[in-house]
């Protein structure tokens, strides 16, 4: 006797019936042993080594296992399902698409799933399939994590005894299941054999007809042809039958996998306990993030093509008009924090507390693949609402850009996580950090008409500027002269705002490099005009 106990980590099991589509809610529980069987192959084929197929022993393991239905131990569960609409483009046209996600939630997080095989294994079968238990990890669809195990001899013989088993359904069984198993070894091959021999002989008869309708004879090279391609769809053995592909065998009509039955379990009657369950974790106040992280996905096999930074003021721009017209959509009402705009439609004066859409390349190659949306005046449920409903962006020579919302909270949260990723550049992060040297970003263009002399010179704006939003007065500030713009990839940006938009005095660019006499920041700076919308960010310097 085997048991394997298997734990649901999320709580949560997901599995569509081998008979069934996803939309259709169902779920099949208990897991079949087809299932089973066929994931802990994947184990073997993943984590174990197998190259050249199951070796001897595991192959035998298996033809062992397949000569037993299973009985089941099941814990408490409660079926479940979630409906979402999916964005889904269609040459310019977006349309929804509703997926049924359904599953089962556990109510006790300790519980645990018995599978109980009733056959002897020698030695070296039992630590292969101690082996590959050990190994799973999800079992279903990837989202059901588990955690499992082969029970040692003394804790199966007492959940033997002291568990409820459910197995092959009898004549009186009330509540009944039907689920996938394989054949026995022997009957596989019994069954192959018959089938083979009547396709192959039902294809030899119409090549034979179709020689004759043309007065010729059939020759011993096509028969063998005949018969060889007659056989094809059926596999060698069981062990090829658990590992042909769903797509193949569906694609050559088969209604079931080849060398597998139907079988039906009896349920307990009290199997799907459908009392409301409390969520894991549950807030009672909403705590308003000081920041929302976007990825931005591109184009290409693999999402890769994006937007240069070169390009992050329309993107900026846009991703801001999408997140304002999702907001109408869903009647969220005015927000200033992301208009920027006081309810009667004028801007607001000398307070940069609302959103800042600023780009970001963690990759360090010049691509935006992230947006940062900071705002110093934090973020309302609403405007999260709105932000979190963007799905798609364009950019000048990409059709459609893939947004979704990754992560919110304060700066500080965002920067700790994404150090401690170890998939963002080191230099993609200095935009996060407390120094007292600050060097542009992306380049800065002024606000106001330049003057030579006086407080609207380029560093008489920028000190302005700092001290306007709260930042101590700097020591010094170099002004970078065109070469170095050039050689740090700060030429060619687009500097105007789209038509009907305020538009800067004067369109240039400058680079600049800001010494405070201590560190400052642990959140973005950003100056001048276009500062909502990725122009004059800066980043720690050296």
């Amino acid at each position: 006797m085997q048991i394997i106990a298997i734990e649901f980590t999320a709580r949560r099991y997901h599995a569509t019936p081998w008979d069934a589509h996803v939309n259709e809610g169902r779920i099949e529980w208990p897991p079949c042993p087809w299932r089973l069987l066929r994931a802990l192959i994947a184990v073997g084929y993943n984590k174990c080594g197998w190259i050249d197929g199951p070796p001897d022993t595991a192959a035998s393991l298996f033809k062992n296992l397949a000569a037993c239905v299973p009985e089941f131990s099941l814990p408490k569960a409660t079926d479940a399902h979630t409906r979402h609409y999916m964005p889904s483009r269609e040459g310019s046209k977006e349309k929804s698409v509703k997926v049924f996600d359904t599953f089962l939630r556990f109510s006790d997080p300790d519980d645990r799933l018995l599978v109980r095989f009733d056959v002897r294994l020698e030695a070296d079968q039992g630590e292969e399939l101690e082996q590959l238990v050990r190994g799973l990890a999800y079992l279903g669809r990837a989202e059901s994590w588990v955690d499992a195990e082969l029970l040692g001899k003394d804790e199966a013989n007492d959940v033997a005894t002291n568990r409820e088993w459910h197995g092959v359904a009898g004549s009186h069984s009330r509540q009944r299941v039907r689920l996938l198993a394989p054949l026995h070894d022997d009957t596989y091959h019994q069954w192959r054999t018959e089938s083979v021999s009547q396709a192959a002989n039902e294809a030899e008869a119409v090549v034979l007809a179709a020689a004759e309708a043309k007065g010729k004879n059939l020759t011993p090279a096509a028969k063998k042809k005949a018969r060889a391609s007659a056989e094809r769809p059926y596999p060698a053995d069981l062990m090829a039958a658990f590992q042909q592909d769903t797509s193949k065998w569906q694609s050559e009509g088969w209604p079931r996998p080849p060398g597998s039955r139907w079988v039906d379990y009896e349920l307990p009657p009290d199997a799907f306990d459908r009392k409301p369950l409390t969520t894991l974790a549950r807030s009672p106040h909403f705590t308003k993030p000081q920041a929302i992280l976007l990825s931005i996905d591109g184009e290409g096999k693999r999402g890769t093509l994006r937007p240069r930074m070169r390009r992050a003021l329309p993107l900026m721009e846009l991703l801001h008009s999408e997140a304002i017209r999702h907001a109408d959509q869903l009647e969220l009402g005015h927000l200033p924090e992301l208009t920027g705009t006081n309810s009667d439609g004028t801007p607001l004066r000398g307070d940069h507390s609302h959103a800042h859409w600023l780009p970001l390349s963690f990759k360090n190659d010049d691509a935006i693949d992230h947006v940062l949306v900071y705002s110093p005046g934090r973020l309302s449920q609403a405007s999260v609402e709105a932000i979190s409903a963007i799905r798609w962006a364009y950019a000048k020579g990409i059709r459609a850009l893939s947004v979704n919302m990754v992560g919110q909270g304060t700066i500080a949260e965002l920067s700790q996580q994404l150090g401690s990723s170890g998939q963002v550049d080191i230099a993609a992060l200095r935009v996060f950090e407390t120094s007292a040297v600050w060097e542009s970003a992306t380049p800065l263009v002024l606000r106001k008409y330049l003057h030579r002399r006086g407080k609207k010179t380029v560093e008489g704006q920028i000190r302005e500027e700092l001290l306007e939003r709260g930042y101590p007065e700097p020591i010094q500030i170099e002004i970078w002269q065109p070469q170095t713009l050039v050689e740090r990839k700060l030429k060619g940006f687009v500097l105007r705002r789209k038509p009907g938009k305020q538009q800067p005095p004067c369109e240039r660019s400058w680079g600049v490099t800001i010494h405070f006499a201590e560190p400052v920041s642990s959140h973005p700076i950003s100056l001048g005009y276009a500062s909502h919308f990725g122009l004059g960010l800066f980043r720690a310097g050296d």
